[in-house]
């Protein structure tokens, strides 16, 4: 049976099919592929999605439908985050979305979020207890849970994109500037300080930023999964990194690496933020994964319909 998943973020949407089989219970990645429409380009000032990312958007899903038609995907499953949440014409490009590619989109809580990448990003990890970083263009979920439960999760209100737009006017970024960031994150995530326990835990860390940085570190001209999927950054390497960024524009991070076209303005941002978030926890390191939201899309969607016909964990591929 094809599955897929479409996880419609603030700066990316991600595309997952996988093969679901009921037999030995796994899930198999078939298709991975990501675009840029970003979705929340200047949303905090104006309050709707712009015409140009929406033209943008809808020509990713027109691909994506192709890829799921070609593929056979029995269900499609598509859930929209922060951009979508904070949008006001948010209804309209639902119902429009509805009616050029028959395709339903929930726009989903952040505490959902949360869960649903908990679910994804933990899916490969043999630890016993979890912490899973997932830094969107919107917003940030902090995830830490063990085998039986989350027992703390959090969406924060800032992400690459929005921490972008609202403190990085110009480039390379000012000294004076990126101390405020940092005093400004800290204040924002201190609270996780008191909730989570990172004593045997896997700091698991998705979405672009993390595989954006392994793939750098690493030298890759392109995004290779087997290569960035598991890599451990450690907090001194990417305080380097955040630093070597620091003094670069935009064009500059593109011309030395260019899989990143998309992200190079937003880099910063996402890098400070994981600092900030390590610092505060104490970790050493972080474990990248590419694996997040449209996994746990997925593996929600199997636990709950077919969970109940075998014994058994869910493998996933």
């Amino acid at each position: 049976m094809k599955l897929s998943s479409i996880d419609i973020g603030s700066n990316t949407v991600l595309l997952l099919i996988a093969d679901f089989n009921i037999k030995n219970y796994s899930l198999t990645t078939i298709l991975n592929r990501y675009e840029i429409p970003r979705l929340s380009r200047n949303l905090e000032n104006e309050g709707i999605i712009s015409q140009n990312s929406l033209e943008k958007f809808f020509n990713i899903l027109k691909y994506y439908k192709q890829e799921v038609k070609k593929r056979g995907c029995t269900k499609v499953i598509a859930k929209a985050t922060n951009a979508m949440r904070m949008a006001k014409n948010s209804d309209e490009i639902i119902k429009e979305v509805k009616e050029k590619f028959g395709i339903n989109i929930e726009v989903i809580a952040g505490e959902e979020e949360a869960r649903l990448s908990y679910l994804g990003s933990t899916s490969n990890s043999n630890s016993e207890r979890n912490v899973v970083i997932d830094i969107g263009g919107g917003s940030t979920e902090i995830i830490y849970g063990n085998l039986k439960q989350i027992i703390y999760r959090k969406s924060f209100p800032i992400g690459a994109v929005s921490l972008t737009e609202q403190y990085f006017h110009s480039f390379p970024v000012e000294t004076n500037t990126l101390n405020q960031v940092k005093e400004d994150l800290i204040l924002e995530f201190k609270e996780i300080l008191q909730s989570i326990d990172i004593i045997d835990s896997n700091i698991i860390s998705v979405a672009g930023t993390p595989t954006t940085i392994a793939a750098v570190e690493q030298n890759l001209d392109f995004y290779d999964e087997m290569k960035i999927e598991n890599y451990v950054i450690s907090y001194e390497s990417l305080s380097t990194f955040v630093n070597s960024v620091s003094k670069l524009r935009p064009e500059q991070i593109l011309k030395k690496h260019p899989f990143v076209k998309g992200r190079e303005d937003v880099l910063l941002a996402g890098s400070i933020i994981l600092k900030v978030i390590l610092n505060i926890l104490g970790a050493s390191k972080t474990i990248v994964s590419g694996r997040g939201l449209r996994y746990g899309i997925l593996i929600d969607y199997i636990l709950k319909n077919y969970s109940h016909k075998v014994n058994g964990e869910l493998i996933v591929r």
